[in-house]
């Protein structure tokens, strides 16, 4: 598992610690970058009405750690 995997698997955890379910949608069209849809695992609500990278998702992860 390289780097950027690595990276995505952690800000998986604390979004699932944080009560967030991180969906992987596939790549993007024409782009070898996986898509993202990030979803309350409680309400069902998405936490972002957008698609999202995985400098996204890791960001927001972060966003959350640091409150």
């Amino acid at each position: 598992m390289d780097g950027e995997a690595k990276a995505l698997r952690a800000s998986e955890r604390e979004l699932a610690a944080f009560g967030y379910e991180l969906y992987d949608l596939g790549t993007d069209f024409n782009s070898k970058e996986h898509l993202y849809y990030l979803i309350s695992i409680e309400t069902g609500e998405p936490l972002s009405p957008n698609l999202l990278y995985r400098r996204d998702v890791e960001r927001i992860a972060a966003d959350l750690h640091t409150g």
